[in-house]
């Protein structure tokens, strides 16, 4: 299975590779280019700057380090905790006492 997907990829990159040069023939688009070439196209790469992007470095401005606070779902129970509901402990046989007593 693997090996197929491979496989495919390499045929559709050669197809590719012919699409884009015809005419020429295919060793020579296969062949690298001189080396001497290639080291002054890279040096003037280099010293234009454009390829290349700096990324500035953040400054830490504290010294201890706070773990970010990330996302925090609210809960969501596939079945009630308790068995039965709270019963209501005031009904009609508890006594409530005012301020006379």
């Amino acid at each position: 299975m693997r090996m197929g997907h491979m496989l495919r990829a390499t045929i559709i990159h050669v197809e590719i590779v012919r699409a884009s040069c015809k005419g020429k023939r295919l060793a020579d688009v296969v062949k690298k280019g001189d080396p001497k070439a290639q080291a002054v196209k890279a040096a003037k790469a280099v010293k234009s700057g454009s390829t290349f992007k700096k990324t500035s470095k953040k400054i830490r401005t504290k010294v201890t380090f706070h773990r970010p606070k990330t996302l925090k779902k609210d809960r969501n129970p596939k079945y009630p905790r308790i068995s039965a509901p709270g019963r209501n402990k005031l009904d009609q046989y508890q006594i409530l006492l005012g301020s006379e007593g």
